[in-house]
């Protein structure tokens, strides 16, 4: 929630009171903003950039001459505003925080309404600019403390990071290994596949053991069972006529390799909403520990925010601490705009993303899912393509897989399947 020029003001003239975070109040104050008591409040800001701690009494005297009044009566204001808002400095590291981000969001607030009048490069690149701001700050790293690690990475590269397993050969091996720790954007134009592959990435991991947390907001849990039960056993989910012997002994060993593993998989409860990031860190709490969590998807959530741009630039904010906390692959499923349709060759790019909030920026890895056939008649339907568009830990490019419609199955496409 923003906050009102008030509650701004006080918290910032608390915070100059204090040496070690008044030089960093100045990065984050934004006297352009201030209203109530701006001739104040810019007055302990120059009684800081003088060079010497802030106190009342210097204070009180740039303020008296600013407003030509008496030092009295200047230091009286001043001390009325500070006895209100006193209670904050026992948090000050917090406070200031909050003014970082205060600041940063009404400037994103101001970016998203620009983009809505005229949305072009420039306007959206300042917005993903200020969308990094919002991103959880980590705390620092020396060279020493990190030396270690890395060497360990240089000499065993087999075991350089944990990656999740997507169950596709040729995809893990474009990740180097599988979906890393990390927020993993899969996203794609609408009938193109990301729920399924999702599924099925998902279904890969239980099978290995590993607890997942399955985040549907558009699908009950009845109709994901029924996908992950047919992609498992290959059996089409919609059978004409009843099942024959084989497909009967297919589903009958695909429900007991399931059932091995049944607990590691979890469909919460989405109900009709609200879905807000608070919910979501709520269930991810419940489900803890965890090794997988898949949210399908993005644009379906909300939060507050003056435009949808800014919702969705503090979602995934939220989004990206929350994998951080977690410490396992968030799988996060996105829509994609039309402009890969104005292309002779549909195929979508990182480009398709950037009017949704700062979603490249704030990914590890995005995937995007293609199917040429889908548009183009003349093109095997079977063929689909999965683009790495960005991996911070490895390369790029296109993998080429088989899809399977009747059990909602991508295939490896060199197998032969």
């Amino acid at each position: 929630m923003l906050q009102t020029p008030e509650q701004f003001e006080d918290q910032v003239l608390c915070c100059l009171l204090e040496p070690e975070l008044a030089t960093r109040i100045s990065s984050v104050a934004d006297p352009a903003w201030f209203t109530v008591r701006r001739g104040m409040l810019e007055s302990g800001l120059a009684e800081h950039r003088s060079g010497e701690r802030v106190t009342l009494a210097g204070w009180s005297r740039r303020h008296a001459e600013r407003e030509r009044t008496t030092w009295e009566s200047a230091a009286a204001d001043i001390a009325a505003v500070l006895a209100e808002s006193y209670g904050c400095r026992e948090n000050l590291d917090r406070y200031l925080e909050i003014l970082r981000v205060g600041s940063a969001e009404r400037r994103l607030a101001t970016a998203g309404v620009a983009i809505s009048e005229n949305p072009t490069t420039e306007a959206a690149q300042s917005a993903e600019a200020i969308g990094r701001e919002l991103m959880p700050r980590r705390p620092n790293q020396s060279i020493t403390d990190l030396l270690p690690e890395v060497i360990g990475d240089l000499t065993h590269p087999h075991v350089r990071r944990a990656a999740l397993s997507t169950g596709l050969w040729d995809l893990d091996a474009m990740l180097d290994g599988g979906l890393p720790s990390g927020l993993n954007i899969l996203a794609g134009r609408t009938s193109m596949g990301k729920s399924a592959l999702a599924m099925n990435i998902a279904t890969r991991a239980v099978l290995d053991g590993v607890p997942t947390l399955y985040v549907s907001l558009e699908m009950d849990s009845m109709s994901l069972a029924r996908r992950c039960l047919s992609h498992v056993s290959g059996v089409p989910m919609r059978v004409d006529g009843g099942l024959n012997g084989n497909q009967s002994q297919a589903l009958a060993a695909a429900a007991q390799a399931l059932n091995e593993n049944g607990h590691c998989l979890k469909f919460p409860h989405a109900g009709g909403g609200p879905w807000t990031p608070q919910w979501l860190d709520a269930e991810l709490e419940r489900a803890m520990p965890l090794g997988l969590v898949v949210v399908d998807y993005l644009t379906l959530m909300h939060t507050k925010g003056h435009s949808r741009y800014e919702e969705i630039a503090k979602i995934l904010g939220s989004l990206r601490a929350a994998a951080t906390r977690v410490g396992c692959p968030l799988l996060v499923l996105a829509q994609l705009n039309r402009a890969p349709e104005q292309r002779p060759d549909k195929r979508p790019n990182l480009a398709d993303l950037r009017d949704s909030g700062n979603i490249e920026e704030a990914a590890d890895t995005v995937l995007l899912i293609h199917r040429p056939g889908y548009y183009d008649r003349n093109i095997d339907p079977a063929l689909a393509e999965v683009g790495v568009a960005k991996n911070r830990e490895g390369r790029t490019g296109i993998v080429e897989l088989t899809w399977r419609p009747e059990t909602t199955s991508f295939l490896e496409r060199r197998s032969g399947f």
